[in-house]
C-alpha cells in the first residue's frame, strides 16, 4: 500500500501473480469498496463546503458532489452484483484524511481561507491518488479479469467504458475544484 493507503503500482505488481480468490477478499473487492467510500465522502465534503461559498462557486461544488454520488451508486451496483462487502476498506489512510476534512468542514466558524485550504488539498488528492487512480485500477482489473467478471456481470466491457468515463470526470473534478480555489 502507498503512504495514504492507496494501492500503488508496486503493491499491484506484488499482487499481480495472485489470482482473485474471492470478490470479498480480493484486490478488486477492496478497490470497489474503497471507491464507494471515497466517492461518498468526497460528495459529502463538497456539499458541506458549498454552504460556505457564494452561490456560483457553491453550485460548482454541488455539481461535483452530484457526480461523485453517481459514481458511488455505480460502484455500489458493482459491489452488489459481484458480492463485494462494502466495509472492506477499513484502515485506509486516505479515508482518514477525508474524515479530517469533513470534521473541519463541519465547523461553523470555517472561514473562506479554511475552505480554500481544504479544497486545495482535495484538488491535489483528486488529481494524484484519489478517485481517478482507483477508477483506473478498477478498469484495469476488470479488463484483465474479464472472463471471471463476465460470469457475474454480463456486459462487463460496457461497465469498463463507464469506469473510463468516470476516470475522465475525475480529471474534470480536479480542474473544477482548482477553479473554485482560484476564485476564493
Amino acid at each position: 500500500m502507498g503512504e495514504l493507503g492507496i494501492l500503488t503500482s508496486r503493491s499491484i505488481a506484488s499482487r499481480s501473480n495472485r489470482s482473485i480468490s474471492g470478490w470479498e477478499t480480493g484486490l478488486l473487492g477492496y478497490s470497489i469498496s474503497c471507491s464507494i467510500l471515497f466517492e461518498e465522502k468526497i460528495a459529502e465534503l463538497y456539499e458541506r463546503l458549498s454552504l460556505k461559498l457564494p452561490s456560483t462557486l457553491a453550485e460548482i461544488l454541488l455539481h461535483v458532489a452530484r457526480e461523485s454520488r453517481n459514481h458511488a451508486e455505480f460502484f455500489s451496483f458493482l459491489a452488489k452484483t459481484l458480492g463485494v462487502d462494502r466495509s472492506r476498506c477499513e484502515g485506509n489512510k486516505f479515508l482518514a484524511v477525508l474524515d479530517g476534512f469533513l470534521e473541519r468542514a463541519g465547523r461553523e466558524e470555517l472561514s473562506i481561507g479554511n475552505v480554500r485550504e481544504i479544497l486545495s488539498e482535495c484538488a491535489g488528492l483528486e488529481r494524484t491518488v484519489g478517485e481517478e487512480y482507483h477508477v483506473k485500477l478498477l478498469s484495469q482489473l476488470i479488463s484483465s479479469n474479464l472472463e471471471i467478471v463476465s460470469r457475474r456481470l454480463p456486459s462487463a466491457r460496457g461497465w469498463r467504458i463507464i469506469l473510463e468515463e468516470i476516470s475522465v470526470e475525475e480529471t474534470y473534478h480536479a480542474s473544477l475544484i482548482e477553479y473554485v480555489v482560484g476564485k476564493l
